[in-house]
């Protein structure tokens, strides 16, 4: 059953918007409000959404209030609520490319490349967090521009082939990735397999400013395409006819992706699952025909501040890594997703 469509017209421009997704937007974004209360509420100095409230607004809520909600945890919850968006609609993306719930960036291979180019930095040039985070980025669109061009053939790409290409490279670089942590300096190797948890501790404003700058400058890209990633999915020859320039909407919309995916894993490391689950379920709940970017953008931010309050109050008092607790959670809805799935 598909949602219903309502268009809102401002003078000679037009708003298509389908309510029953709106509605769905709103929910997340008010479960997003709620996580992010906790997280900034909770831990070992506890706060009243009244101190909270009062901290955000510039208000006098004594030093200690101030410095632990500005400086260290309202960081850490953007830096969850910005790459959670951006892994959510980069899934969005690649599912729809490759029509195929499987399609996102930690099973293709691409969030494999940017962990290259940041395990190069810490095991041979021991370089800091800024080095890092760019070279995760340019690894990224790289490895994205590789695949690409070995996934053609003749003028076309084929949604399939990239796939199947993007896991080959991908496999290939896991091989590089675990031969540069046998061979590296001991200390080096233990700080790049840290960061290759994925975590959101520690995070400050220079990992929360760079991904909230992302969404800003790609979203606009995604959703101006968003369109024609719809008739796409009927087909390249039913979308050329449909006046689609198929292979650089492809182009452009996996660079859009793929830069999605880099910054969001120089942002917090390689984090699994929430590309994965976001799009399905903010589709599944939608009930839109369409492409969920937006909604999946929602659902990855709502899913990875659910998933670093459950790793940082876990009842055992164990504090996971997010990546790991992600993982976790990610390899059982995998295995629900094959044997629930006739279309994979």
């Amino acid at each position: 059953m598909s949602a219903s469509v309502s268009v809102l017209r401002l003078g000679p421009y037009s708003v298509r918007w389908r309510p029953r997704v709106a509605l769905l937007c709103a929910a997340l974004s008010g479960a997003c409000l709620t996580l992010a209360a906790a997280l900034l509420g909770s831990g070992t100095l506890v706060f009243t959404p009244g101190e909270i409230l009062n901290v955000l607004v510039g208000g006098d809520a004594g030093p200690i209030a101030g410095r632990v909600i500005l400086g260290l945890r309202l960081p850490r919850v953007l830096t969850a609520l910005f790459v959670g968006s951006s892994l959510g609609m980069a899934g969005s993306i690649f599912q729809s490319i490759s029509r195929n719930p499987l399609g996102s960036p930690d099973i293709i291979g691409f969030t494999t490349g940017a962990a290259t180019g940041a395990i190069i930095q810490i095991i041979l040039f021991d370089a800091g967090p800024l080095a890092v985070s760019v070279a995760a980025v340019v690894s990224g669109m790289t490895t994205a521009t590789l695949v690409f061009l070995l996934a053609m053939r003749g003028h076309t790409t084929g949604g399939y082939r990239l796939v199947l290409v993007g896991i080959g490279v991908g496999t290939t670089l896991t091989g590089v990735n675990t031969v540069l942590l046998v061979f590296g300096d001991l200390d080096r190797a233990i700080s790049a397999q840290v960061w290759l948890a994925g975590s959101l501790t520690a995070r400050s404003w220079s990992h929360a400013v760079p991904a909230a700058a992302a969404l800003v400058l790609i979203v606009p890209v995604a959703l101006r395409y968003g369109r024609r990633l719809s008739l796409l999915e009927m087909g390249d020859d039913a979308a050329s006819q449909l006046g689609v320039p198929v292979e650089r909407t492809r182009l452009v919309m996996v660079m859009t992706a793929v830069a999605l995916t880099a910054t969001a894993t120089a942002a917090a490391g390689p984090i699994a699952f929430i590309a994965l689950a976001a799009p399905q379920l903010a589709k599944r709940l939608g009930r839109s025909p369409d492409v969920p970017l937006v909604a999946a953008a929602a659902m990855g931010a709502a899913l990875l501040l659910l998933a670093d309050l459950i790793g940082q109050r876990s009842p055992f008092h164990i504090s996971m890594p997010i990546g790991l607790t992600t993982g976790l959670v990610g390899g059982l809805y995998l295995l629900w997703l094959l044997a629930s799935s006739r279309k994979v």
